[in-house]
Formats: C-alpha cells, sequence, structure tokens
C-alpha cells in the first residue's frame, strides 16, 4: 500500500425530470387523428356539431379533402357515417 487514500465511485445522476407539458384530452384527440391520417390514407372524419370541442380542426386544416362537416347534429353522426361506403374509407364519425 502506497498510503493513497482511496476515491469512492461517483454516484450516477438521477435523470431531469422537468414538469411535463400538459394537453387537454380533447386537444390529444384531435392530434390524435392527425397522426392516423398521417399513417393511413384512408381514414376520414365525419363531424356534426362538436368539432371545435373535439378539436377535429386540428384533422382539417392538414387533410381538408378527407374532412366532411355534417350540417347534422352529433347524435345523428353514427347514422350518417354508413353513408361512407364501407371498405372505401374507415370512418371516424
Amino acid at each position: 500500500m502506497t498510503g493513497a487514500t482511496p476515491v469512492a465511485p461517483k454516484a450516477p445522476q438521477a435523470p431531469s425530470l422537468g414538469k411535463p407539458e400538459m394537453k387537454r384530452t380533447r386537444e390529444g384527440f384531435g392530434h390524435g387523428l392527425v397522426d392516423l391520417g398521417e399513417k393511413r390514407s384512408d381514414v376520414v372524419v365525419l363531424v356534426g356539431d362538436l368539432s371545435g370541442s373535439t378539436n377535429v380542426t386540428f384533422f382539417a386544416e392538414k387533410f381538408p379533402d378527407r374532412f366532411s362537416p355534417r350540417p347534422e347534429r352529433s347524435h345523428s353522426s353514427p347514422r350518417t357515417a354508413p353513408s361512407v361506403p364501407a371498405g372505401a374509407r374507415i370512418r371516424c364519425a
């Protein structure tokens, strides 16, 4: 032994846990539709009177040719969705 004091190894540093960006659930739904639309060209969105509150406007801005605002109220959307030919598109009503 040479008389030198052994040095303890440094402890690993904990990762920085900054506050994550918080988003509203409805906003996440709108962005999720955009992600789906980017992956699949057969996705269309039919929306009644809820386009603002569900944030499907994100999808409408990116894919205007696959977005269809409907004049009826939201409770009628499930009856309208079958009017899109089955197998031709994936309907998100």
